[in-house]
């Protein structure tokens, strides 16, 4: 997973694309991941059957266009498989060449969402702390509050 979102990054011409490791709804000894995509939204559709092949080690299917830097940002849930995963998507993702990773420790599902977003939106080629983008998500929450 940590490769297929470096190449999902550079797909997105280096954007930030975010990997949360949860299973909310599911067992405790069960866990799992959702990709989020540079606009804060969940991996389409159309990304499965790549990923699919790739996760079948078919990695020359999936040419990237240009070699572009890539980021990927980690974020999981409390659940006690979280931080042996979270190491093994980490290596993946430094084991690429050109890639970074962003390490946000343990976050919501939401609040990795929005991170996405946020971080896309305001980065500019810089690095933005993760004080910031949990006020820009708390400060979201707000706006909705008051409009509710």
């Amino acid at each position: 997973m940590g490769e297929f979102a470096v190449w999902l990054s550079r797909q997105q011409r280096g954007q930030v694309v975010g990997i949360m490791i949860t299973a909310s709804h599911n067992p405790i000894g069960d866990n799992g991941i959702k990709i989020i995509m540079p606009n804060g939204e969940m991996m389409g559709e159309e990304y499965e059957a790549l990923l699919e092949d790739f996760a079948n080690r078919l990695v020359e299917k999936l040419p990237c266009k240009e070699r572009v830097a890539a980021c990927v940002a980690l974020a999981r849930d409390t659940r006690p498989s979280g931080p042996h995963l979270a190491a093994l998507i980490g290596a993946a993702v430094e084991g690429q060449p050109g890639a970074r990773l962003l390490d946000w420790g343990l976050c919501t599902t939401p609040e990795a969402h929005a991170f996405v977003r946020f971080y896309n939106a305001e980065r500019r080629g810089e690095e933005v702390k993760i004080e910031v983008l949990r006020q820009a998500y708390l400060d979201t929450l707000q706006v909705k509050e008051t409009m509710a």
